[in-house]
């Protein structure tokens, strides 16, 4: 297919909480393609992601499954390889729509969601794990990749196209056959909490859950891979949203066990735009000018509560599953692009970006080393990437 318009990749350069919502609300502007013919793909993940967006007429919204692109009226395209959750769609459908109209959401039609079992099985095992916990959202992630991996998934299709006794019948058999399995396995690890038995037995539970995705099912147009071609082909962009960062990739095994269940990098964005014979024209990797890290694991070069006195985070407020937001510096100028250079080692610099945020709290400069450090002064930064965004405030049309 021949695409001549702009194809973004927005990637988190850390542990995630980077602020690839104001990327990519940036690049859905009318600043750098027409939004509301864009497609912002969603393509790894799930419902876990929060990126927040926020506009000067005063609309602030933290969207999960719904395009960071959404309030610029920019498409959402989930592809197969995101794993949405459709009993929490609703939710946040109905939240946006209190705020403006909403844009269309597509699907793949081979798009795996997170069932009922997977979040149930996932809260299950993090509790269970007290004071050893991996840091996990609670969503479901991980469990629904282990389903789908072990044959037991469900489509987008299925969803769209069983009614809801053969639906019902399907998640029974999923229950019978593998939940039961794995509920055992865990049983053997961490001490299971009755009430997480008794939900994964609770028929109406159940049922109610099927009503919601069944009902949820409205808000998307199912598409198969010609019809996907077809989207992209009439999209004045499109942009790859990322979750959680690179930091956080299943496959880096010196961060295991506190990683994420998908691939974080420019995987996934490479083999969608090679499977649609499009190109990347940029690739932006998003950081604080500071590091940020949600839930358990390492984070050297820790920062205070004093230290971080006039940071300010309104989204990843403590929680039960992944605490309090952790700050710490960046370690040095060579770590700092290190993971990007590995990341996007087939991606020549001049397509290779970088976008700094919050760096009003910082005094314009990226903490370093435990040192507030100009940005014009690293040369691996200068090395490593064609184009510095800076952002001073939440939003986008301020961007530097």
């Amino acid at each position: 297919m021949s695409y001549d318009r702009p194809v973004i990749a927005v990637i988190g350069k850390n542990y995630g909480d980077e602020g690839k919502g104001l990327a990519t609300d940036f690049f859905v502007s009318s600043k750098v393609l027409p939004s509301s013919e864009a497609i912002v793909i969603k393509h790894n993940g799930g419902a876990q992601a929060g990126h927040t967006v926020e506009l000067k007429d005063g609309r602030r919204f933290v969207f999960h499954q719904l395009s960071s692109g959404s309030l610029r009226k920019a498409s959402t395209l989930w592809v197969d390889t995101y794993m949405p959750d459709l009993y929490k769609l609703g939710e946040e459908a109905e939240a946006f729509r209190d705020m403006c109209s909403l844009p269309r959401i597509f699907s793949s039609v081979n798009a795996c969601p997170v069932i009922l079992y997977d979040v149930i099985l996932n809260q299950a095992l993090e509790d269970g794990r007290e004071e050893s916990r991996h840091g996990s959202c609670g969503m479901g992630i991980n469990e629904a990749s282990l389903r789908i991996k072990a044959g037991y998934g469900l489509s987008v299709e299925d969803f769209l196209g069983l009614s809801a006794s053969k639906l019902k019948a399907r998640l029974i058999t999923i229950k019978e056959e593998y939940v039961s399995r794995r509920l055992e396995q865990l049983s053997g690890e961490v001490k299971i909490a009755w009430e997480y038995t008794d939900l994964l037995n609770n028929e109406t539970v159940l049922n109610n859950y099927i009503d919601d995705c069944l009902y949820n099912t409205n808000y998307i147009t199912p598409l198969d891979d010609s019809e996907i071609g077809r989207r992209l082909d009439n999209a004045s962009g499109i942009v790859l949203e990322g979750a959680q960062g690179l930091l956080l990739d299943i496959d880096r095994a010196d961060g295991a066990p506190h990683l994420t269940a998908s691939k974080t990098g420019l995987h996934n964005p490479l083999i969608f735009t090679s499977h649609y014979g499009i190109e990347l024209t940029e690739v932006c990797y998003v950081t604080r000018s500071y590091v940020t890290r949600h839930g358990n694991g390492p984070l050297p070069l820790g920062l205070s509560s004093q230290e971080t006195e006039g940071f300010i985070d309104r989204t990843n407020v403590p929680n039960k599953w992944q605490g309090t937001l952790r700050y710490a510096c960046h370690e040095s100028p060579q770590s700092f692009v290190t993971e990007v250079i590995n990341d996007s080692s087939s991606i020549d610099q001049e397509r290779r970006t970088l976008l700094i945020t919050h760096l009003n709290e910082t005094d314009g400069k990226i903490l370093m080393g435990n040192n507030k450090t100009d940005i014009g002064s690293i040369s691996q930064i200068r090395d490593t990437f064609s184009r510095v965004y800076r952002s001073f405030t939440p939003y986008s049309d301020d961007i530097i």
